[in-house]
Formats: structure tokens, C-alpha cells, sequence
């Protein structure tokens, strides 16, 4: 799991040159911040919003800009309202995956990030929780144990898990298929993969780059992790296919409709998601 920052800049520039693309993403991000904060003024969202695209379409090091939209929203106290939101976030994704977990299983949280929902799965399913993540999140401590991993090989023996859960992790791998060969590695036969994934809402160039600016912006500004942001999103039947040609089937569950459309389902990532449930074959 690499990351290019020149390549990601480039990007970032050239999604925002689309006066579509950038309408879409001012949008999203006067959403955002309304949200978190519902005493902010139409005019001071709108403020915040015209600042990170203008220091996005100005920049020389993205990087440097990260940390200055960051600071920025830091000193107005956005970045405090958003941290005490993402608590709400992660219990939203735990409700979701929540069907498909087993009591007292061993469970690997694959991009753990901070460990949000990690904690939860800890202190609610099964004691057997870990995660793993390529980088360092703010984490306030306690519960799962967090392990910070190479991106390629999952440091644990085979057939060690029962279950592995990833929530809109996968596309932040430019080359996510040559994680599948862990995921089979590391899972037990009849395992399975509870998977999220990001999906654009079309197929449109404009949805993706709109997909790939507001990804770019919760990850790396607001989180300020230095995780890779390559939008490679497939479609569903593309990851489907993707998990089936590394030995996984969709799981079949009594009642439940898999995959799932969970729609936009999350305020602070105004993404289209959906579940999928894989069983190790």
C-alpha cells in the first residue's frame, strides 16, 4: 500500500477544475460542517468551504495544505465537533456489521483507523478483537489491542480469525486485490468477510472525482492520517467478482439480504456504501 503524493495532488487539482465537480463537493462540505456544528452561520460554512477548495486548487506541497486546512478548522473548533460525531459514525457502522457477527469469534478489524468500531466489537461481541491499520490514529486507549502493519502482509499465522471486518478500507489500495490472498490466509474455511466499500453513485467521471476530493478531505484533513487516498473504487459486481476469484462466495444468511445498499448512511463521509458478507470457500 503505497502512497503518491504527486499523483494524489494532481488528482485533487484536476477534480476541482470541473466547476460541476467542485460545486458537488462545496455542497458536501457546507453539509459537513453544518452538521457538526448547527450554531455555524450559512455564511461562515459557506467560508469554511470556499477556503479548503481555494487552498486545494493554490497548492504547491499537498501535504503542507493538509496540515494548514487542519489548523484551520482545529482553531475554529470544527475538528473538536467532529471527533465527539465520529463516536456517533462508528456506532453506526457497528449496528450494521452487528448481524454478522458471532459471539466470542476471533476477529480481525481490517484499516482499524482509530479503533472506533473495533472498541465496540471488543466490548460487545468478542474479547478475541484486533485491528490493524498502515498508520498511527488519535486513539484515546483502552480495549482492542491496534497493530500498525506493513499494508501487505497481515501479521498473523494461518486460519487465525473467524470473521474479518473492513469498513471503506479497500479502496484506499491502489492494488486492493493482492490483499484478498490475506484475507483467505488468515481466515479459517467458512470464515467470513463483512465488508463495507465506498461506491460511486454512477459512473460518471464527475461522481467519482466528487467520490475521490471528499474522501481525500476526511482522511487526510480531518483525520490527518497518512493513509493512501487512490479512489480505486470498484462496483459492486466488481468487488464480488473480485472476492470470488480469491477463493470466496457470498454468504448466504437466512432473512438477510446480501449485499446491502446502505445508501448515504454517514453524515461526516457523504459517500454511497454497501455491505457485502463473504465466506471463505
Amino acid at each position: 500500500m503505497t502512497l503518491d503524493l504527486t499523483l494524489m495532488s494532481a488528482r485533487l487539482k484536476a477534480s476541482l477544475e470541473n466547476a460541476s465537480v467542485r460545486q458537488s463537493v462545496l455542497h458536501n462540505l457546507f453539509d459537513l460542517f453544518t452538521y457538526v456544528d448547527s450554531h455555524l452561520g450559512l455564511h461562515d460554512a459557506e467560508t469554511h468551504a470556499d477556503f479548503v477548495i481555494g487552498k486545494v486548487r493554490g497548492s504547491t506541497n499537498i501535504r503542507e495544505t493538509e496540515i494548514e486546512i487542519f489548523t484551520r478548522l482545529q482553531e475554529l473548533g470544527i475538528i473538536d465537533k467532529i471527533a465527539a460525531k465520529q463516536d456517533e459514525r462508528a456506532r453506526t457502522i457497528f449496528g450494521q456489521i452487528r448481524p454478522f457477527l458471532t459471539r466470542d469469534a476471533d476477529i480481525l478489524d481490517f484499516g482499524s483507523g482509530s479503533g472506533r468500531v473495533t472498541k465496540l466489537i471488543h466490548a460487545n461481541v468478542s474479547r478475541a478483537t484486533y485491528g490493524i491499520d498502515v498508520c498511527r490514529y488519535p486513539y484515546e486507549g483502552g480495549g482492542p489491542q491496534l497493530i500498525v502493519y506493513d499494508g501487505r502482509s497481515i501479521p498473523f499465522p494461518p486460519n487465525s480469525f473467524d470473521i474479518i471486518v473492513s469498513s471503506a478500507v479497500l479502496h484506499h489500495d491502489r492494488e486492493n486485490e493482492l490483499l484478498l490472498p490475506e484475507f483467505n490466509r488468515v481466515l479459517r474455511v467458512g470464515g467470513r468477510a463483512v465488508i463495507i466499500e465506498t461506491i460511486p453513485m454512477d459512473d460518471s467521471a464527475e461522481e467519482l472525482a466528487r467520490t475521490f476530493v471528499i474522501d481525500w478531505f476526511y482522511n487526510r484533513c480531518i483525520l490527518l492520517a497518512g493513509v493512501p487516498v487512490p479512489g480505486a473504487y470498484r462496483t459492486q459486481r466488481g468487488w464480488i467478482d473480485l472476492f470470488r476469484r480469491h477463493g470466496f462466495r457470498l454468504a448466504t444468511i437466512d432473512g438477510i439480504r446480501n449485499p446491502q445498499h446502505l445508501g448515504i448512511d454517514q453524515q461526516l463521509v457523504p459517500d454511497y456504501h454497501i455491505l457485502m458478507v463473504f465466506e471463505k470457500e
